[in-house]
């Protein structure tokens, strides 16, 4: 009998092995027959996917002691337009860019600003998460299926998958394409949400799920920071009966496969059935020095103050692929 049991739970384990091979394989195929047939951005960031994803989402406001970690697709827009007009209304208006880093109350160069902060514990590290399943349908709604979609998204998403620009793939189409593409090269609209926040990397005081949104109004009041809504980029609110109607099982199981990760971080159930999270989420102790450590090794002179630098922080974490940054600087790997 016992030898039976761990003869089905090897059973059990192998065929669930080979079910996501057959599945990587379908998603390759796919990739293949409609891409560009090889896993490479065809503009690619002459700096490393860390280095990549830090750019994109550190905001450093200057009249707060905060460091925003934007998340797109999750209120962002609207929380440094927020910040902006809490800070400096009269720089703001109906025609302003909330991400504009130049003209707006946020540090352009997210490295000096680190710099300036020596000891990172004194900012309040913060971000926004939001149930995977309507991120994904608002992301696809706004950035793919408008009339006139971003073209600053869109013409990049189709280039890039081999899609016709004239022509609106599905949201399975879309999402073979993703799973089967470099996670740190999707667009950071449908990335993953771990990503998008470097979760793992910075130690966050506080992570607001915005269908919370007293939570949220709660915190940004403690900095005297209003919420002022941004809805250029508003699509359909979407509750769980719209989306167990709107994206069928098979669309569904796909975005559980991309995102996994972020449901089970964020307190979201698998289920559609609810798009409200079951759990707040629990942030974990993380080293500030680690992100420090990171943002110096991005700026570091020379190789020896590169690897200095790396010995330290692998000391805290071996999780960071430092040779992307090493190879970025100095060539070397």
């Amino acid at each position: 009998m016992a030898s039976a049991a761990v003869g089905d739970k090897f059973s059990l384990k192998a065929y669930g092995i080979l079910k996501i091979i057959y599945s990587r394989i379908e998603h390759l195929k796919f990739f293949a027959k409609n891409g560009h047939r090889m896993l490479r951005h065809p503009n690619p960031p002459k700096i490393s996917n860390i280095t990549f994803k830090l750019k994109q989402s550190l905001y450093f406001p200057d009249s707060y002691p905060l460091v925003f970690v934007s998340n797109a697709k999750v209120a962002c827009s609207t929380i440094k337009k927020s910040i902006w007009i809490s800070s400096s209304p009269n720089t703001y208006n109906d025609t302003t860019n909330p991400h504009d880093r130049i003209k707006g109350p946020f540090a352009n160069n997210i490295f000096a600003a680190a710099k300036r902060h020596d000891n990172l514990n004194n900012l309040t590290k913060f971000g926004f998460c939001r149930n995977p399943y309507s991120r994904f349908i608002s992301a696809y709604k706004d950035k793919i299926a408008r009339p006139k979609p971003d073209p600053n998204v869109w013409k990049i998403l189709s280039d890039r998958y081999g899609f016709k620009i004239t022509k609106r793939p599905s949201m399975e189409d879309v999402l073979k394409c993703i799973i089967a593409d470099d996670e740190f090269y999707v667009d950071q609209h449908f990335s993953k949400q771990k990503l998008n926040l470097s979760l793992g990397i910075t130690n966050f005081d506080y992570i607001g799920q915005i269908e919370r949104p007293n939570s949220i109004s709660d915190f940004l009041a403690r900095y005297n920071i209003q919420l002022h809504p941004y809805l250029k980029h508003a699509t359909t609110s979407t509750n769980s009966t719209d989306i167990e109607q709107e994206i069928g099982r098979d669309v569904q199981k796909l975005i559980q496969e991309m995102y996994e990760d972020d449901f089970l971080s964020f307190g979201y159930d698998f289920s559609p059935k609810s798009i409200h999270p079951v759990s707040e989420v629990v942030c974990g102790n993380v080293d500030d020095n680690i992100l420090k450590m990171i943002l110096e090794l991005i700026t570091s002179k020379n190789l020896q103050e590169f690897k200095n630098i790396e010995t330290e922080l692998l000391k805290l974490t071996n999780s960071v692929d430092t040779n992307q940054i090493l190879s970025e600087k100095f060539g070397e790997t």
